[in-house]
């Protein structure tokens, strides 16, 4: 962990560094169209910071550290509990084939190991998927960061050309689209649309996961509780372990579901609402009218073309 730290640390000084460097061979002139675009392709927050914008570039550097840093450590769990799982499932290898090869009737005692041993092997087997699972939703959120960082840029390099006007009713059907943020696209905001990219997809994954382990549980649950199984001996110290589990995946899911519901939901009124207004800035121009009156004077009127 601390290793991890100190090069997320040596990582974000190397940025700043390059990034003044950059700064000093271009002078304080406007950056080129494409510089910020391949830094940020290269490292996200570097164009950002090479463009100036270094509020907005350590932020997503230090979102990509951070992310980084949690699926790290959810993959170093998953082995750690699959090491577990396999040291588990090898004694219950080894109580199974004693239990095949007992001649006569088989004593409790080696009924209730093999049960014991069986259920502390799925556990450790759940285990290994929830963290590797959790260091998934981490990545999916560091993927997002990386989009959102190379749209940013690509907006502010002003590379993608958009027209004025823009249609609503396209903008709101393209928004429709879940997970791609096309309407946020068609309208030219890049940026938007790296955002509602990221929050769709991530938060979409990791409701998905949460499914997966709430199915998982959901099955010990049912297995543990079936009468012709051995480790129906010991269902009623573990039937509680799995219900948590299923009750905790469940709630989870629900929760980031109704969190990618609400994104969805604003990226197609954001989308129809930046549309109207793509050409407000020609609808609201000032126009003085300067007339001469029949009589003596001059009139001065203001007209808004709405």
């Amino acid at each position: 962990m601390n290793k991890t730290i100190s090069y997320c640390i040596a990582l974000v000084l190397f940025t700043v560094m390059i990034a003044g460097a950059s700064r000093e061979v271009h002078g304080e002139q406007e950056a080129s169209v494409s510089r910020g675009v391949i830094f940020s392709a290269l490292l996200p927050g570097l164009g950002q910071i090479s463009e100036g914008e270094y509020f907005k570039g350590g932020t997503v550097i230090a979102f990509e550290a951070v992310t980084g840093v949690v699926a790290g450590h959810w993959a170093r769990e998953a082995r750690k509990n699959k090491r577990e799982f396999n040291l588990f499932n090898d004694s219950l290898r080894f109580y199974r084939e004693k239990v095949n090869d007992f001649e006569g009737p088989v004593p409790d005692s080696l009924y209730n190991s093999l049960a014991q041993y069986s259920i502390l092997s799925s556990r450790a087997d759940y285990q290994t998927r929830e963290a590797r699972y959790k260091s998934i939703n981490a990545i999916g959120w560091m993927v997002g960061g990386y989009v959102f960082s190379l749209l940013d840029a690509l907006e502010s390099s002003e590379l993608v050309a958009s027209a004025h006007q823009k249609d609503p009713q396209t903008a709101g059907l393209l928004s429709a689209v879940p997970g791609l943020a096309l309407g946020q696209l068609y309208n030219g905001s890049l940026s938007k649309a790296g955002l509602i990219i990221m929050a769709q997809a991530s938060l979409g994954l990791t409701a998905f996961n949460y499914h997966r382990l709430m199915q998982d549980a959901s099955a010990q649950y049912a297995f543990m509780r079936d009468t012709s199984t051995v480790e129906n001996r010991l269902s009623s110290e573990h039937l509680s372990y799995w219900k948590g589990r299923y009750d905790s995946a469940f709630s989870k899911r629900n929760t980031f579901m109704w969190y990618a519901a609400f994104v969805y939901l604003y990226s197609i009124f954001d989308a129809v609402v930046d549309a109207h207004l793509s050409d407000l800035p020609e609808k609201t121009k000032v126009r003085p009218d300067l007339a001469l009156c029949p009589g003596a004077g001059v009139s001065f009127s203001l007209s808004f073309n709405l």
